[in-house]
């Protein structure tokens, strides 16, 4: 019974935002809504929202959602902060996503296998992106981190095929593990002045001799 009033109070504080699930998470309640003719999942809470949700794996959008998306600025009346892990995972024909003002983090793996994406717009606002964020999107041309990003998880770019250019912010003074690999036609790397290491095999490019190489336990590197 105390569980049952608990759900129930959530959602009456809750009466603007459309289409709540009675699923409870720490972070807040499942919700749905539909925006620009798109339904949008998110889980509300602590007046802000976070497009998807890890939790049980729910994506942001339908995974078959065609062409350019741009992700609402609030949802259910709350700010959007942050892009949850595996949120567009697999949505393989998106081929651009804008992301608004506001939203300071990208979970892991949140483009993972856009096959088709080709640019994605991140606000100045975002600070942290994590693992793989765009792991095998072959199409991905294009990105810019803001200057404003300090931390970039493992992987980031992984199989990222067509992606000839990669400029990390100044903010950035760490590159992780496999960055960079299998960036086939990856042609340069602007590194910031301030980067004092990289992680073994993150790039294939010559390394300044102010910066650091690390390896891993099996004794692969750069």
């Amino acid at each position: 019974m105390k569980r049952g009033k608990h759900i129930l109070t959530l959602l009456t504080a809750a009466v603007t935002l459309p289409l709540c699930a009675a699923i409870e998470f720490a972070q807040g309640v499942l919700c749905k809504e539909t925006v620009g003719g798109i339904e949008w999942s998110f889980v509300a809470g602590d007046n802000r929202a976070v497009v998807g949700s890890s939790q049980i794996l729910v994506s942001a959008i339908n995974p078959a959602t065609e062409g350019h998306v741009v992700v609402p600025s609030t949802l259910g009346g709350y700010p959007v902060v942050g892009i949850d892990p595996y949120a567009f995972s697999g949505c393989e024909k998106l081929t651009s996503v804008t992301i608004p003002n506001g939203v300071t983090n990208i979970g892991t793996y949140a483009w993972r296998q856009c096959y088709a994406l080709e640019h994605v717009s991140l606000p100045k606002t975002v600070h942290s992106c994590g693992t793989a964020v765009f792991q095998s999107c072959v199409s991905l041309k294009e990105c810019v981190l803001p200057d404003e990003v300090t931390t970039i998880g493992r992987d980031l770019f992984w199989g990222c095929t067509s992606i000839t250019n990669i400029h990390f912010p100044a903010s950035v003074t760490f590159i992780g593990w496999m960055t960079c690999y299998q960036c086939e036609s990856l042609q340069s790397v602007d590194l910031p002045p301030n980067i004092v290491e990289i992680d073994g095999s993150a790039l294939s490019v010559a390394l300044p001799p102010t910066v650091r190489e690390s390896f891993r336990p099996d004794g692969t590197g750069i």
